[in-house]
């Protein structure tokens, strides 16, 4: 009945630029230094193990101390988002952080997301870093990655990335 299709005229809006916020200098420092000082027991080797790994917030959350080589400095990731196992090579910056932590239950960062992200809150508030998400930190390691010299396939089976297309934004 009708003479042409209506949503012929419907567009679609154009999906949004992807964020491409970087560390700027001095301020994983200033991160450091004021999660150092918070009551925050976990957040300075959570940041610290983010920006060397390149791991998702919830992936480190996950690991289990089983996980954990620490003679090849590896962590084995289980059932990450893509389903997928991977293995992550350990800075020897990243293998110490998780040395010095005390162990109190299974998993290496023994809290939650929920009280991650309030730190993370508290934390820019008093660093007024405002602009910074926690994933950004992934976004930070990725790009060291490639600074490093580390290639696409290289970078990919460290982050999990599925396509070079994520990838070609670092």
């Amino acid at each position: 009945f009708l003479k042409e299709n209506p949503l012929d005229r419907v567009r679609f809006p154009s999906p949004p630029k992807p964020r491409e916020k970087r560390l700027k200098p001095g301020e994983l420092q200033k991160l450091l230094q004021s999660a150092n000082q918070s009551g925050s027991s976990y957040m300075p080797s959570l940041i610290i193990l983010a920006v060397e790994t390149g791991m998702r917030i919830g992936e480190l959350l996950k690991i289990e101390w089983s996980d954990w080589d620490k003679q090849r400095a590896i962590l084995h990731l289980r059932n990450t988002k893509n389903g997928r196992d991977r293995y992550i090579p350990l800075t020897p910056n990243a293998n110490q952080i998780i040395s010095d932590i005390t162990q109190t239950s299974d998993r290496i960062l023994p809290t939650n997301y929920e009280a991650v992200k309030s730190a993370w809150q508290r934390l820019r508030k008093r660093t007024g870093i405002l602009d910074l998400r926690l994933h950004d930190l992934r976004h930070e390691a990725t790009s060291r990655f490639f600074e490093m010299g580390l290639t696409l396939p290289e970078v990919a089976s460290i982050t999990g990335h599925q396509t070079a297309t994520m990838l070609l934004r670092y």
